[in-house]
């Protein structure tokens, strides 16, 4: 069965700056951009210096794959026979790896 075209989720970059500063001040750890070669989450700092490097480029939205317009918004991707993500998403592995790293669901 095919799943038709998907789409990532797109977040402007204004909605995420302000998530950013209320992760923070409230002092939660930093979980939205992940540093895919480190395997960890980026500072706080590298975050907020992420979305001005993003603005600068005239980006209105967080880039979250490769293929993207003008704005930063995901332009949809091909059929796939199986789940686009499957690193990511709600799954008993991923729910499991979520709780021993101390992240509330």
């Amino acid at each position: 069965m095919r799943l038709g075209t998907w789409f990532h989720i797109c977040m402007t970059i204004s909605y995420a700056r302000l998530l950013l500063k209320r992760s923070e001040r409230d002092e939660e750890p930093q979980r939205m951009f992940w540093d895919k070669n480190k395997k960890r989450f980026i500072s706080y700092h590298r975050a907020f210096k992420l979305l001005d490097e993003y603005e600068q480029r005239g980006y209105g939205f967080v880039p979250c794959c490769e293929n993207i317009d003008d704005e930063g918004r995901c332009l949809g991707h091909e059929n796939r026979d199986k789940d686009p993500d499957p690193g990511y998403g709600r799954t008993p592995q991923n729910e499991k790896k979520a709780k021993e790293l101390g992240y509330r669901l």
